[in-house]
């Protein structure tokens, strides 16, 4: 993904366009079916907005470094409401699952 693709996707997902991803933008980006979808290559790349260190899962500072205004409580609730193996991180199937549900 290209530095513009991923300021795309990351505008598109910046509702207020205050530069950051608050937690109800976030929340919203993963379930408007409408913005992805169910494009693999599309939720792929959203995906890969989140993974900056590319090793396959979302974990607390790469979500806590887009959002830049989140506090531990909603990093927690964001981690809850996507992780469905309980690890505490976010991989891809479990951020698939959430944006085609």
């Amino acid at each position: 993904m290209s530095d513009h693709e991923l300021a795309e996707v990351l505008d598109s997902i910046d509702v207020d366009k205050n530069g950051a991803i608050n937690y109800t933008e976030f929340v919203a980006a993963t379930l408007d079916q409408k913005r992805f979808a169910g494009e693999r290559h599309r939720i792929q790349d959203a995906f890969s907005a989140f993974d900056k260190n590319n090793d396959g899962i979302i974990d607390q500072d790469e979500i806590r470094e887009l959002m830049l205004y989140t506090d531990n409580d909603e990093m927690i609730q964001i981690i809850e409401e996507c992780d469905g193996n309980g690890d505490g991180k976010i991989d891809f199937q479990e951020f698939e699952a959430l944006m085609k549900q």
